[in-house]
C-alpha cells in the first residue's frame, strides 16, 4: 500500500494507505449477491408487462411474482433438507435416479434420453461464495429425478413440498442473475494473482451479461 501511495502521489493522486483501502473485489460482488438474495421476495413488478413469452410459453406476471412473493429460494432449501435430512431419505433418492437412468425416464428438451448423474443435492452456505449458484445448477441437473421422487408414493409426506412450475421458472431466473457474479468471482479468484486493474473490466463485464440477459 505503501508503494501504491508512492506511484499515486507521483501522479498528483491523493491516496491514504489505510483510509483508502482497497478491498477484495469477489467479496464486495459475494456481499451484492447476498442482499440480491435476501431482499428478491420485495422487488417490484409494478413496471413490468403483464405476460411475456419464454420458450414459447406464456408466463402471467401475477402467478410469476406470487411465486416469488413465496421465497421459491427458501422453498427449495427446505426441499434440499427434508430429502437429506436421513440417510433413508438420501438412499431413496438415489434409488430414483438409478431407476430411472435404468428405465430410460429422464430425456432432455428435445425429448433425448439422457443419463443423469448419481449424486447427491447440495444445500448453499452463506458463507461459501457462489454457494447458491452451485445449488441451483446442480439442482437443475436432477429436476426430473427431484419431481419423481415428490411423486413417489413411498413419498406422500413430500408431495407438498413439490415446486411448482413456476418455482422453477423463478429459480432458473436466479440462476441466470447468479451466473454473471459466478463468473467476475471465477475469474478474480483463479490460481493466477488477480490484479487491481482486472477489477474494472470484470465488473463491466457482469453488468453488461446482465443487460444482455434481461433486455
Amino acid at each position: 500500500m505503501q508503494e501504491l501511495l508512492r506511484l499515486l502521489e507521483s501522479r498528483g493522486i491523493h491516496f491514504h494507505p489505510v483510509e483508502q483501502r482497497i478491498l477484495c473485489f469477489p467479496h464486495i460482488i459475494n456481499i451484492c449477491v447476498r442482499h440480491i438474495l435476501n431482499d428478491y421476495w420485495k422487488a417490484d413488478f409494478s413496471g413490468v408487462v403483464d405476460r411475456w413469452v419464454v420458450e414459447g410459453k406464456t408466463i402471467n406476471k401475477d402467478t410469476y411474482v406470487e411465486a416469488i412473493q413465496g421465497k421459491a429460494l427458501d422453498q427449495v432449501r427446505l426441499l434440499i433438507c427434508t430429502i437429506r435430512a436421513s440417510d433413508k431419505q438420501c438412499n431413496s433418492f438415489r434409488v430414483i435416479i438409478t431407476t430411472g437412468n435404468d428405465e430410460k425416464w429422464f430425456q432432455d428438451d428435445s425429448g433425448a434420453i439422457i443419463q443423469l448423474p448419481v449424486v447427491q443435492l447440495l444445500h448453499d452456505e452463506p458463507t461459501r461464495w457462489d454457494s447458491t449458484y452451485v445449488m441451483l445448477n446442480h439442482l437443475q441437473t436432477l429436476r426430473q429425478a427431484m419431481d419423481l421422487f415428490c411423486d413417489s408414493p413411498l413419498q406422500c409426506h413430500m408431495i407438498n413440498k413439490k415446486l411448482s412450475l413456476m418455482e422453477w421458472l423463478v429459480l432458473q431466473d436466479f440462476k441466470v442473475i447468479l451466473e454473471a457474479p459466478h463468473t467476475a468471482q471465477q475469474t478474480m479468484s483463479s490460481k493466477s494473482t488477480p490484479i487491481l486493474s482486472g477489477a474494472v473490466p470484470t465488473f463491466e463485464k457482469m453488468i453488461q451479461c446482465w443487460n444482455c440477459a434481461f433486455s
